[in-house]
């Protein structure tokens, strides 16, 4: 009884030998895409588009540049980053990472979440942050990290880290913010020069309705009266 125990528990240890040895674990050039899905609704922000991508031109120099996109609450902000990344998915090797920052909480949990699935999640916020963003300076090609919801008045410690972090010196890509704040008062707050703000406004008349029409499928001329 004593030697079929044995023989049991040897064959159970090589199986899970065999199991580790294929586990596939993360490493720097997994790649990772966490924007929202497209909306098939989104319609007119060209110029914004454009405007975006001046601000992050992608080159072969190593270095990380940011952008924001300014606007009131509600006039898609989000989603006009969300087409951005996208439309530059193929280009953002390294990745795509987005973080919400709304509030403290919602920022841990996005964190979190991503150093979970890459396996670096450590014991505590404080110490996976930093691995996380370290994780990120290794990263071979540029990536893209989306920073949402920009708007406390007073960012936390860790949120700081993310913003103007020394970390930044070694990475490679785009950080690109969504925030209700003006220009001006991203410039002051997070070390960042108004000329790579996007201001968002609501839509113009003409905008409005080509949206609608869009929306509500009203594409035939009957329809379009209704």
């Amino acid at each position: 009884m004593c030697w079929e125990s044995t023989q049991k528990v040897q064959h159970l240890c090589k199986r899970l030998e065999v199991k580790a040895n294929s586990m596939h674990l993360p490493n720097s050039e997994d790649i990772v895409f966490d924007a929202p899905e497209q909306t098939k609704w989104f319609t007119e922000r060209e110029k914004e588009i454009v405007n975006i991508e001046k601000c992050l031109p992608l080159n072969e120099r190593r270095e990380l540049k940011m952008a924001a996109i300014c606007g009131l609450g509600g006039c898609g902000k989000s989603t006009l980053a969300s087409y951005f990344a996208w439309k530059r998915k193929q280009e953002y090797e390294g990745g795509v990472f987005w973080f919400s920052m709304e509030d403290d909480r919602k920022f841990e949990s996005s964190v979190s979440d991503l150093a979970l699935r890459l396996g670096i999640e450590a014991n505590s916020f404080d110490l996976t942050l930093p691995k996380l963003l370290m994780w990120i300076t290794k990263l071979e090609k540029p990536c893209l990290m989306v920073l949402d919801d920009v708007d406390q008045l007073k960012l936390s410690e860790q949120m700081h880290m993310i913003l103007s972090g020394r970390w930044k010196r070694r990475a490679c890509g785009h950080i690109l913010l969504t925030t209700r704040r003006e220009s001006r008062e991203v410039f002051n707050s997070v070390d960042l020069e108004q000329s790579s703000c996007v201001e968002v406004f609501s839509f113009s008349k003409e905008e409005a309705k080509r949206f609608l029409r869009v929306r509500c499928g009203a594409t035939s001329t009957g329809k379009e009266v209704e």
